[in-house]
């Protein structure tokens, strides 16, 4: 990053809260950093030592062993070990120490992992569809009664089974999830939401993806229709691109 800086490209990054994801819904995310955001930002910090501290409380000060569920096939695309790979790293530095699991995706995944609810032995990363609307997608991960709602409570015992009619839930997001279901003022929803996020922030019932990162990319001047996009009946589609032969690199 510091390499695209010193050639004057300028390079803006963002960290992920519990839920929603870096720059994703304007308005809605509010990025852990900020001072907005309060006390809890302090846990989305990459600090090793008080994580150390954390596990030690927690009964584990020689480190602790966790299942890592994943699958070995692309079906969530070429990346996701290598993801996985770069997690795993980051967390072990803390004194987890991580078991690999391989799960069939065809056989087990879906019912076993991906919306067991947490009903399994481990951690597990899995890929889920987001909402067209952000107190949506709070709604269906936070609340007990969301179609996919990761089962945890403050309580610390999380689920008693894997039936949805005994789901207890956390009682501050059942209620701050059930009054964006409900408000239709669209700035008391974003409220809500950042209210909920910061709540989060604490809790840490979910990691999300760690963040992004603006990118950048290179074209001639002569490749015309670069990153236009039109819209239509189907959405937004590239445009085609053609060649300007009276742009460089074709005319100096």
């Amino acid at each position: 990053m510091k390499k695209y800086e010193a050639e004057g490209v300028p390079v803006e990054t963002a960290w992920s809260t519990n839920g929603l994801g870096a720059w994703v819904y304007k308005g809605w995310y509010i990025d852990p950093r900020s001072s907005e955001f309060g006390e809890n930002g302090k846990y989305f910090k990459h600090n090793i030592p008080e994580a150390k501290k954390l596990l030690a409380a927690a009964g584990h000060p020689n480190g602790l062993e966790v299942i890592s569920n994943q699958i070995a096939t692309p079906d969530y695309g070429p990346n996701y070990q290598q993801y996985i790979e770069v997690y795993d790293g980051m967390t072990a530095e803390a004194g987890f120490v991580f078991k690999k699991a391989i799960q069939d995706y065809r056989t087990n995944w879906a019912t076993g992992f991906r919306d067991s609810h947490g009903w399994f032995e481990g951690m597990a990363y899995r890929l889920i569809p987001g909402a067209s609307d952000p107190g949506d997608q709070l709604y269906m991960f936070f609340n007990k009664a969301g179609s996919i709602y990761y089962g945890f409570d403050p309580d610390g015992k999380g689920l008693r089974s894997n039936d949805p009619s005994t789901f207890v839930g956390d009682p501050t997001c059942n209620d701050l999830t059930d009054r964006m279901r409900t408000e239709f003022d669209d700035d008391k929803r974003k409220s809500l939401a950042i209210e909920l996020q910061k709540y989060l922030g604490k809790m840490q019932y979910m990691i999300y993806y760690p963040g992004a990162v603006t990118g950048f990319q290179l074209a001639w001047p002569a490749v015309r229709n670069w990153r236009v996009l039109r819209t239509g009946d189907f959405g937004q589609l590239w445009a085609s691109y053609w060649v300007d032969d009276t742009q460089p690199p074709l005319k100096v």
